[in-house]
């Protein structure tokens, strides 16, 4: 219910305030003295009608309508800049009357929501002053209509539809209930041989765990075992480092039997050029000697013979060794090829290449 009505520049109320008291108000006055005017503001600041400026005080900003309610304080303000506003209190939660309005924003012919709902009127709850005479003159319908929207038959009518579909979508949920029920026990028949597998089943999980505690052994082995392959693996290449050790120490070896017997047969070229210039100084001797006939000479010369024979016959040694050595050395670089192969032609310990 409306309490109170203040009213300011609002066409020809600079500004009055109104009292109102339970039951019926009756405005009463000469014409034209403001009476519409008042139920104009209240209009205006209720339903947000009429639209425009023209209902502003000539010579005034800003137009104001305060209405007091049993629970809410509704203002409204319109100035002639932008604001176009509504404020709203709630007296349950308001310490202070004179603030703490919830302001809102009008646009258009709309009232804000929240306005809407704390006033609670309607266009029944309206009668202006060139109105018909309320439901006297409407037709049957309009008035049968008027009617349901004043006890909201239209929301039990909605609720009776809805509660009608209800049911029978439910009766027809428990008739497919029903209907799935008698299937299902009939299905239930055929599986009563359930009952007595119960001893199978027991035997199955006690399998099914042996063979749970069976895999996490097979796991378990299959790690050892690929522990073993690793120290395998790790065991193959060290036996491979050793010999590839013992191969480049008889390496070694070979390299210095080669490198001995190629001493030797330098030694042997040597030989063989000092026996060349030996018999190229016999045959010079020999000339000589048959040249001057000395007797000195000649045993010179024999000795000399003597010498020769003796350096022939280890010529002749020698000569034999150099064959001999020139076959061990064919035979030793026959066995060195295939160490040199698997040794990629690189030297394991130092990393030069085996020339």
């Amino acid at each position: 219910m409306i309490k109170k009505l203040l009213v300011q520049n609002f066409q020809s109320h600079e500004e009055s305030e109104l009292e109102l008291h339970p039951g019926v108000n009756i405005l009463s006055g000469q014409s034209d003295s403001g009476k519409t005017a008042l139920l104009r503001a209240l209009d205006w600041a209720l339903n947000n009608k009429p639209q425009g400026d023209d209902f502003r005080r000539e010579g005034s900003d800003t137009t104001e309508v305060h209405v007091d309610m049993d629970t809410h304080l509704v203002k409204r303000w319109k100035r002639k800049t932008v604001d176009n506003c509504y404020g709203l209190l709630d007296k349950a939660e308001a310490d202070d009357e004179d603030g703490g309005y919830e302001e809102f924003k009008a646009f258009g012919a709309s009232v804000p929501g929240d306005i809407a709902e704390a006033v609670n009127m309607m266009a029944i709850n309206w009668q202006r002053q060139l109105d018909a005479p309320f439901l006297l003159s409407n037709t049957s319908g309009e008035v049968a209509r008027m009617l349901n929207q004043i006890v909201r038959l239209d929301v039990i009518d909605t609720a009776l539809s809805r509660i009608s579909a209800m049911v029978r979508d439910n009766a027809a949920d428990a008739r497919t209930a029903e209907g799935t029920l008698k299937r299902l026990e009939q299905d239930e028949e055929g599986f009563a041989y359930l009952d007595g597998l119960e001893p199978q089943v027991e035997e199955v999980e006690q399998k099914f765990f042996r063979k749970s505690e069976l895999t996490a052994a097979s796991n378990r082995l299959k790690g050892a075992m690929d522990e073993i392959q690793s120290a395998r693996d790790q065991e193959q290449r060290a036996t491979k480092t050793l010999e590839a050790e013992d191969l480049l120490l008889e390496i070694e070896a070979l390299a210095e039997v080669r490198h001995g017997a190629e001493i030797r047969e330098r030694k042997l070229t040597e030989i063989g050029r000092a026996v060349k210039r030996h018999r190229e100084a016999i045959r010079m001797t020999r000339g000589a000697t048959e040249c001057e006939g000395d007797v000195r000479g000649l045993e010179s010369l024999i000795k000399r013979q003597e010498e020769q024979q003796r350096a022939e016959e280890r010529l002749s040694e020698l000569i034999t060794d150099i064959y001999k050595t020139e076959s061990w050395l064919k035979e030793l670089k026959k066995q060195i090829k295939p160490l040199e192969k698997q040794l990629e032609g690189t030297c394991p310990r130092c990393g030069r290449p085996l020339k």
